[in-house]
């Protein structure tokens, strides 16, 4: 059987903020269920810090910002902020200049003392001894978390 749901706007019947959808694997109106925002992602980016940091393509993010002159550790600013700090980031690289590496989410240290905020947080590109940031031509962050 084929459907076609089309709506502009969807809100929950009790509130705006609540939906709530059945989970997989679940027949008819028994089994588990989940609130529909929690599940998605409130921003994500993608970026380059070879030569200037670059952002190549984003989501609620109003600036990426260069910490300290070192392409590899960048600063990420939300246009929407968060309730609170307990968001959850995912971070990834790939096409790393100097060989292997990690991506952290950076909060103190040499390279920066930026503790996350309801709308900032730092990532940073280390090799995989972390002897040394490294600059990417690819990175990504996404966060799932409630916004504000």
């Amino acid at each position: 059987m084929s459907s076609e749901l089309r709506v502009n706007v969807l809100r929950g019947s009790t509130a705006n903020g609540n939906i709530t959808i059945q989970g997989e694997g679940a027949s008819n109106l028994g089994g588990a269920t989940m609130q529909l925002q929690q599940g998605l992602t409130k921003l994500w980016i993608t970026y380059n810090t070879v030569t200037t940091v670059s952002t190549y393509d984003s989501l609620n993010v109003s600036t990426l910002t260069d910490l300290g002159g070192t392409g590899g550790v960048v600063s990420v600013t939300a246009t929407n902020v968060f309730q609170t700090i307990n968001y959850a980031v995912s971070a990834e690289t790939g096409l790393v200049v100097a060989g292997p590496c990690f991506m952290n989410i950076h909060t103190s240290g040499a390279w920066t003392t930026q503790a996350p905020t309801t709308s900032t947080f730092a990532l940073m590109t280390t090799r995989y001894d972390a002897a040394s940031i490294l600059d990417t031509e690819f990175a990504a962050a996404d966060v799932k978390g409630d916004l504000a």
